[in-house]
């Protein structure tokens, strides 16, 4: 895979002149809420107490989204396909290519092209302005809403928004009551329905092409807290400082595969300790450690 840099001159449509250097964008807060859903808490980097798998449940919990212990973790069921505007065409490309084989070496079908996006990831302006339109303009992507969650997607720290639909279906996949059977393995399981990942455009500079997939991966599909960069080792820091990873780390890899491994209808508990087991793999500890 090419490791293309964007630069603002090459890579991004209706752009000027390239800039002479990088913008930064700032860490969220640590014990801020931005874009938390309710009763979320704050983003706390994790501390060395307990075993290693503790440590990366406890992880793994701070980079999820609305997570309850007896409800399912979302995520798709149905095969994704990846569109990528805002970029010039080869490098939009590029970018897709890498979404998509993100998300099959994670476990997740992929659509062969031509096929309808259900992952959109743009470049554009000013990602909370974009959302702010959208949600007048094609106010069908919002139908069933809470208000509150799509405020506080608009509201989100940094120069990246996202937007994801999901939808709640019985444990075959089918709409209609559920009903509790088990604290572990539950009746029910929460569909990802499609995935919008909206970039600042300015934010982008410098970026390599893996790594803008990479984190529009994560970003997509999964159900990520904002600041959750915070956690350490993550493309999910992409946009924090001026040194993040190169791409996928252990911990996102693994953290991708332990979600969209085993069944769609275990509790969230059981789900955060199976992907610490997938992170464990991904990202063993070198020998004598």
């Amino acid at each position: 895979m090419r490791r293309a840099t964007i630069m603002l001159a090459l890579g991004l449509l209706g752009t000027g002149a390239v800039a002479a250097q990088q913008p930064r964008v700032p860490r969220p807060p640590a014990s801020g809420r931005e874009g938390a859903g309710a009763g979320d808490g704050a983003i706390v980097v994790v501390g060395q107490r307990g075993s290693r798998q503790e440590r990366i449940v406890r992880a793994a919990r701070a980079v999820s989204q609305d997570l309850t212990n007896h409800a399912p973790v979302a995520r798709f069921f149905a095969p994704v396909c990846v569109a990528v505007t805002g970029l010039e065409r080869p490098y939009a490309a590029v970018v897709e290519r890498r979404i998509a084989l993100v998300a099959r070496e994670a476990g997740v079908a992929t659509d062969p092209a031509p096929c309808r996006a259900n992952i959109l990831v743009r470049v554009v302006e000013d990602g909370a302005a974009e959302l702010t339109a959208l949600r007048s303009r094609e106010s069908w992507l919002f139908e069933g809403a809470d208000p509150g969650d799509v405020r506080r997607a608009v509201d989100e720290a940094g120069p990246v928004h996202v937007w994801t639909a999901t939808q709640l279906l019985n444990s075959d996949g089918l709409p209609g009551p559920v009903r509790e059977a088990s604290i572990i393995v539950l009746t029910k399981r929460r569909d990802m329905v499609y995935s919008l990942v909206l970039m600042d455009r300015a934010a982008v500079i410098g970026r390599t092409l893996d790594q803008l997939a990479d984190y529009a991966a994560m970003r997509a599909l999964a159900r990520i807290r904002p600041g959750a960069g915070a956690v350490g080792d993550t493309i999910l820091a992409l946009f924090d400082g001026p040194s993040p990873p190169a791409g996928l780390t252990g911990f996102d890899r693994g953290y991708l595969k332990g979600l969209y491994s085993g069944p769609g209808n275990l509790s969230a508990a059981a789900k955060m300790r199976q992907v610490a087991r997938a992170v464990q793999r991904a990202d063993p500890l070198p020998e004598g450690e």
